[in-house]
C-alpha cells in the first residue's frame, strides 16, 4: 500500500521593494511510503520539506521550477528523466522506480529511502537565497547526501551564480587565511598536509556557499575536500569581516 501525505504548515509574504509587490510562499510535506512486503526491511519511503511560492509572477514561478528540477534531478533512477510535474508525482516516480528494481532483482532492492528540505536561509529586498539539503539510500553501504545553494534575483527571478552575488577572486586569498586558523593549517604548510583533499594541492572556494545570520557559510560537500568518514566541512565568515567581498547591500 502506497501511502500519499501533503501538509500546509505556515503562509509567509516577502515584500521587494524594488517592484513593489508581494512574494508569498508556504512550507509543505509531501510523504510517500510502500508498506507492503517489507519482508522485515525498512519499507522504502520518500519525504520533501519545500518551500513554495505563490506562482502568479515570473520570479515566483522561477524559483518554483529551478528548486523543482534540482529535485527532480537527484531522485531520477531511471535513464531517461521523469515526466513528474509536481512533487507527489515526483515521489510516486521514485517509488515506482524501485517496485521496477524490485521486481527485476528482489534481492537488490532493500528499503530505499529519500529525505529532503528546501528553505530560505537569507533574503533581503534584492535577492533570496535557497539552501536545499537531501538524503538518499538505494542500496549499498551508505547512502548519499549533500547541501546546496540557490541565489535568485527578486526583481527578475534569475538564478545568480555565486560570482554574481561574491567577489569570488578577492575572497578566495581572505577565505584561505580564514580555513588554515580554523582547520590548524599552518600558513607555510601545504594546505593537504593535515589531510584535506584539494585538487592539485590549491585551496578553492567551495560549489556551495550560502548566506545565514552568522554570515557566509563555505561549505564543502562529503568527497569535496574530505573523505566521506570526515563528513562535510563548514567554514563561516561573519559579514562584517566580508563586506568588501559582497556584490549587495546586507539587511
Amino acid at each position: 500500500m502506497k501511502k500519499n501525505i501533503g501538509i500546509l504548515f505556515f503562509t509567509f509574504l516577502i515584500v521587494s521593494c524594488k517592484d513593489n509587490y508581494p512574494l508569498s510562499y508556504s512550507e509543505e510535506v509531501f510523504k510517500q511510503e510502500i508498506t507492503v512486503d517489507c519482508n522485515d526491511l525498512p519499507c522504502p519511503n520518500a519525504e520533501l520539506e519545500i518551500v513554495l511560492f505563490d506562482s502568479k509572477n515570473k520570479v515566483s514561478d522561477s524559483i518554483n521550477k529551478k528548486i523543482f528540477e534540482h529535485f527532480k534531478e537527484i531522485l531520477c533512477f531511471e535513464d531517461e528523466p521523469y515526466t513528474a510535474t509536481d512533487y507527489n508525482e515526483l515521489l510516486s516516480s521514485f517509488l515506482n522506480s524501485y517496485k521496477k528494481l524490485r521486481n527485476e532483482f528482489p534481492d537488490d532492492a532493500i528499503g530505499w529511502e529519500t529525505k529532503g528540505k528546501a528553505e530560505i536561509c537569507y533574503k533581503n529586498e534584492s535577492l533570496i537565497n535557497i539552501k536545499s539539503e537531501y538524503y538518499l539510500y538505494t542500496g549499498g553501504a551508505h547512502g548519499n547526501s549533500g547541501v546546496h545553494s540557490f541565489f535568485f534575483d527578486l526583481k527578475t527571478g534569475k538564478t545568480l551564480s555565486k560570482q554574481e552575488v561574491l567577489d569570488c577572486d578577492k575572497l578566495t586569498p581572505f577565505a584561505e587565511e580564514k580555513f588554515r586558523k580554523a582547520f590548524n593549517v599552518k600558513p607555510e604548510a601545504n594546505i593537504n598536509s593535515t589531510g584535506f583533499m584539494f585538487e592539485n594541492d590549491s585551496f578553492h572556494l567551495p560549489e556551495t556557499i550560502f548566506f545565514t545570520k552568522r554570515g557566509i557559510v563555505l561549505f564543502y560537500n562529503n568527497y569535496e575536500i574530505a573523505s566521506y568518514a570526515d563528513g562535510p566541512q563548514e567554514l563561516v565568515i561573519p559579514f562584517e569581516e566580508a563586506k568588501s567581498f559582497l556584490k549587495f547591500e546586507t539587511n
